[in-house]
């Protein structure tokens, strides 16, 4: 599109103000033009060869960012509530069919197949997951993060080079920040992916830890797999300083997982010096009760992930709950003119970040929001 088009002159409009109905003719034409940015961005950003072989390909495995067998388990008629369901932004779907919800294409179907097989088996969740699953899911989270990335850079570029609307969408922040930040993005999880696949190919069950693992009696309406960076622990100390563009961060697994007649729920991390930094944090949290455990996750998953999925036949308060789409919808940094000082930066992050806001949302892995009888397709 050229940049004297009209309808991308809209595009720069609903970036800055973006429809708020969904039939509004302009919402739709954003949904397009959207679309067209992503799907630019996805060709832009398709490998050549396998992530994990190397092997050359012409088409890539639709691999799951979490598992299929997961995700039936909440399903209603092959679909599932995304977070927009919450959030309600009318440029983005807010339901998803499991066949392509939480998609990405890096790897061949051999070593997709392969590669997951031991995490990916329901009959696993028995017991607690070895080490060896948890470097399985570690790979997977890690692979899904650079797949995004990549896009996440692909679309800048996009929007920059080709539309010149960065003008609304940098306020705080100038072009060439913001390509930094998703340029260190690709090139960290790179190096994460390499450190993965180290683990994964020891087969040994001592690269990770497993901080949390609890078995529910009945099936949880949500359904989660992804890694996260909290800011601060339940004292508000600062764990990751993920407002400074070069600082390595730390990452703590999560997994929901819903199955047939019960769910599992866990929390994981290396077992190596980078995770040290979160001894304060699962200390604190293992001193909580049972229910205020699983309301940390909770909050944890919704607070730092668009990635979690819900069942549709949920009570609709929980999709009213204003508490919740407000998490759901917070972005994991807060923007700042440069010269914000130091000090109003920490503490509006602190006070974006903090775990009391557990108790403002529904507890989604209680009991009372369980499903009462899987559904099955």
């Amino acid at each position: 599109m050229a940049i004297s088009d009209p309808k991308m002159q809209d595009l720069r409009d609903m970036l800055a103000s973006p429809p708020v109905e969904s039939n509004d003719p302009k919402s739709i034409d954003f949904r397009k033009m959207l679309s067209n940015l992503k799907r630019e961005a996805r060709e832009k950003s398709k490998v050549a060869q396998c992530l994990y072989c190397n092997g050359g390909y012409t088409s890539f495995c639709n691999s799951h960012s979490i598992p299929e067998f997961v995700l039936r388990s909440i399903a209603s008629s092959g679909m599932v509530f995304t977070t927009n369901a919450l959030m309600k932004i009318p440029s983005l779907e807010k339901e998803s069919g499991i066949k392509n919800t939480g998609v990405f294409r890096l790897i061949c179907n051999q070593c997709d197949s392969d590669l997951f097989a031991d995490y990916e088996d329901p009959f696993n969740y028995e017991k607690e997951p070895t080490g060896q699953m948890l470097a399985q899911i570690a790979l997977k989270n890690t692979m899904k993060k650079l797949s995004k990335a990549q896009l996440v850079l692909e679309m800048q570029k996009a929007i920059w080079q080709q539309h010149n609307i960065s003008n609304h969408i940098t306020r705080y922040a100038n072009e060439s920040t913001l390509h930094e930040i998703a340029e260190v993005d690709v090139r960290e999880y790179k190096k994460d992916f390499d450190i993965v696949k180290r683990a994964v190919k020891k087969r040994s069950d001592s690269e990770y830890r497993l901080f949390y693992f609890e078995k529910l009696d009945y099936v949880v309406p949500v359904a989660f797999q992804d890694s996260i960076r909290p800011y601060c622990d339940f004292e508000s100390n600062v764990i990751n300083n993920i407002i400074k563009i070069n600082t390595r961060v730390s990452e703590l697994h999560i997994c929901i997982f819903p199955l047939k007649r019960s769910s599992v729920v866990f929390v994981f991390g290396e077992n190596d010096k980078r995770t040290k930094k979160y001894r304060k944090f699962i200390k604190q949290f293992m001193k909580l009760n049972p229910d205020d455990k699983l309301a940390t996750i909770c909050y944890l998953s919704f607070r730092y992930s668009e990635d979690i999925y819900i069942h549709k036949n949920i009570d609709q308060s929980v999709i009213e709950d204003e508490s919740l789409s407000r998490i759901a919808g917070m972005e994991d940094t807060c923007k700042f003119l440069p010269s914000t000082p130091r000090s109003k930066i920490n503490a509006k992050m602190l006070e974006g970040h903090a775990l009391s806001q557990r108790k403002e949302i529904p507890n989604l892995l209680l009991p009372k929001y369980a499903i009462v009888q899987t559904i099955q397709d």
